[in-house]
């Protein structure tokens, strides 16, 4: 006896895209430099869903469009540094941020990492296919005896 779910959970992706004009797509550091006051931060999550941003200990959520795009202007980000949080259902993602302040010339950007990106699917989605060709094949041509 086969039990096929109809319902099956793929890997989504949550990643910050850009603070204020600087791309960091890709891109996981614990710490950024940015050199205007209150950029606005963006990125994309699960469609539908709730984001929080928490900078320096208060929240604020924003909610992502049926695309998972999400954005929101910041207003507490002035000269200094902050902490920065970002959570999902998807994933999560820390690192402070210096506002105003010279990169360190010790500093270089960060490696370019492969991170998912919500709804990129393509090697999970090849897996599960693949598995249920192998699952339904193995049912047809080779069906359980009574």
């Amino acid at each position: 006896m086969w039990l096929l779910s109809s319902t099956l959970t793929f890997a989504s992706g949550f990643q910050l895209k850009s603070i204020g004009a600087m791309s960091v797509t890709g891109a996981v550091s614990s710490e950024w430099w940015y050199t205007s006051a209150n950029p606005i931060l963006s990125g994309v999550a699960t469609a539908d869903s709730q984001v929080t941003i928490n900078i320096d200990g208060v929240d604020q959520t924003a909610t992502t469009d049926s695309a998972g795009n999400w954005a929101i202007t910041t207003t507490t980000l002035t000269d200094g540094d902050h902490t920065v949080s970002l959570t999902s259902s998807a994933g999560s993602q820390s690192f402070t941020l210096h506002i105003g302040a010279d990169i360190p010339a010790d500093i270089s950007a960060p490696a370019t990492t492969e991170m998912p990106v919500a709804g990129a699917m393509d090697k999970t989605m090849a897996l599960w296919l693949g598995a249920m060709i192998l699952m339904l094949g193995g049912v047809v041509f080779y069906p359980a005896k009574k």
